[in-house]
């Protein structure tokens, strides 16, 4: 019981310490509180990565709670962007799955395609898809504050470009079939890069025939491998300097 008024400042967040790998659906009392003062919503959860979680509190029991959301099993859904430009966990309907609208949730196969109703991607927090696949003629742009994670693979084809501004943490490989890929920030050994990780396997990430990635910043050091494919072999496309260190395999 807090005999006080709970306060909610910027930045302030709640911990969560799992005890198992599963987290069921359902209501948590957190704490009991005499009032509340500030936006609930500027308090981040931490801890509960790939779960979908939030705060509740209830005025009539002067309780607030922590919320584990009951979600669909992971499938294939399509971006829409018919609410917002927001990708988040099971939150905005801005994905498709035929013509009903639905949620991301964690594990989902993700495709952006000419369909879409908006070509700006907001990352809102740390989000886990199984797969991504942009198959656009159209332009893309992935940015805000929040990153892709896990074993994610990202395969860009189709003749848009896919501008990706934030860093990424996922692991998968990348592969680059038609198009560009343009990536404002390379990984390294200290920082993750727009197409993740800076892993040394030359099959993790493949540029193929003609096709393009762009590294925006100048003066990147990468130890990523690299592997081109095709008879035209793909094309590193950089107007700054770019230190390449990984090997590079193929034509």
């Amino acid at each position: 019981m807090l005999y006080d008024t709970l306060i909610f400042y910027d930045k302030s967040f709640i911990n969560v310490h799992r005890l198992g790998n599963g987290m069921a659906p359902g209501s948590y009392p957190v704490a009991k509180i005499f009032n509340l003062k500030g936006n609930i919503s500027n308090m981040s959860i931490t801890g509960a990565t790939g779960v979908a979680t939030t705060l509740k509190f209830n005025a009539s029991d002067s309780t607030l709670y922590f919320i584990v959301k009951g979600v669909r099993n992971a499938g294939s859904i399509e971006w829409s962007g018919n609410k917002s430009t927001n990708w988040d966990l099971a939150n905005s309907t801005n994905w498709k799955n035929g013509t009903t609208e639905e949620i991301f949730v964690t594990n989902d196969s993700v495709i952006f395609n000419d369909k879409a109703l908006a070509f700006t991607v907001n990352l809102t927090e740390n989000l886990t898809p199984k797969n991504i696949i942009v198959d656009a003629t159209k332009d893309f742009v992935i940015d805000g504050p929040g990153l892709i994670s896990g074993n994610t693979g990202l395969f860009k084809t189709n003749s848009g470009t896919l501008k990706i501004n934030n860093r990424n943490s996922f692991t998968g490989k990348v592969i680059i079939d038609q198009g560009k890929l343009v990536s404002k920030y390379a990984p390294s050994a200290t920082a993750f890069g727009g197409i993740g990780s800076d892993t040394i396997v030359t099959d993790y990430l493949v540029i193929k025939d003609s096709a393009t990635l762009s590294i925006l910043t100048a003066n990147e050091i990468t130890d990523r491998g690299l592997t081109v494919e095709g008879s035209n072999g793909g094309f590193l496309d950089n107007a700054s300097a770019l230190y390449w260190n990984g090997v590079i395999k193929g034509t």
